[in-house]
């Protein structure tokens, strides 16, 4: 009998133990280390978005803090692929090109000291580069007499202009194209006048660049066809990339 009652008590101290241990670490009396820490992520900042031409160079300036620790990766997925194009331990700081007008996601990824990663994008809208028609002034053309060529000094912008990217239009007094055509080889001194029966427009190209440049002299030839021109015909340049009109002036 003693001894039943001896196990129950048993029984009974430790079922008030196990008890009291429950209480206390559910309290958190004990601490056997306390939590681990919590890494904080890094935070990336891939710059602001930008608006560029193919084939330009494009620069990102990508940067990162990490509230805990140290940036040890940037990395660069220029079309946001998932494919990282770019990579560095140091910067963020990459350059790149986009050779097809399009809007591309640009992405940094950076990792931190303990492998934590931060994410940021950035919008590159690239466009086509534009055509701008050059600027070319031309001498006013004299209508002397027939079969002698009339002259036009082309006075142009720095660089001047591919011959192969001009075309020629000569129009009467009532704005109707009487010819046109484009220009070929330069010659290298002034053609012979009253030789040919087609329209016909020469240049001697001074300075040999292949390009109407300031000084190049443009040969309007007297043929039999031209022999009604008069004072107020115009003749006109065209820039056959655009199709705009880079210069005309009228015969007096």
């Amino acid at each position: 009998m003693w001894y039943l009652v001896s196990m129950k008590n048993k029984v009974l101290v430790f079922g008030i133990c196990m008890l009291m241990l429950l209480v206390i670490f559910s309290s958190g009396c004990i601490d056997f280390g306390g939590e681990e820490e919590k890494n904080e992520k890094p935070i990336a900042d891939a710059g602001a978005d930008q608006t560029v031409y193919v084939n330009n160079t494009v620069y990102l300036n990508g940067t990162a803090v990490d509230p805990d620790g140290t940036i040890v990766k940037y990395e660069w997925d220029f079309n946001n692929d998932n494919v990282y194009d770019w990579e560095s331990n140091v910067t963020g700081s990459a350059t790149t090109t986009y050779n097809t007008p399009a809007e591309y996601i640009a992405v940094l990824t950076v990792t931190d000291n303990d492998g934590a990663t931060g994410t940021d994008f950035a919008r590159i809208i690239v466009q086509e580069v534009p055509i701008i028609t050059p600027v070319i002034a031309l001498s006013t053309p004299h209508k002397t007499s027939d079969n002698v060529n009339n002259t036009i000094i082309a006075s142009c912008s720095i660089g001047g202009i591919d011959y192969r990217n001009v075309s020629w239009y000569l129009l009467d007094n009532a704005g109707l194209t009487k010819a046109y055509g484009t220009f070929s080889t330069p010659i290298t001194s002034a053609p012979t006048a009253g030789v040919s029966t087609t329209p016909d427009v020469d240049w001697v190209d001074n300075d040999d660049d292949n390009r109407l440049s300031t000084g190049d002299v443009i040969f309007i030839n007297e043929n039999s066809w031209d022999k009604n021109i008069v004072a107020g015909w115009v003749f006109k340049l065209h820039y056959i990339p655009t199709g705009a009109t880079m210069a005309e002036v009228t015969y007096t």
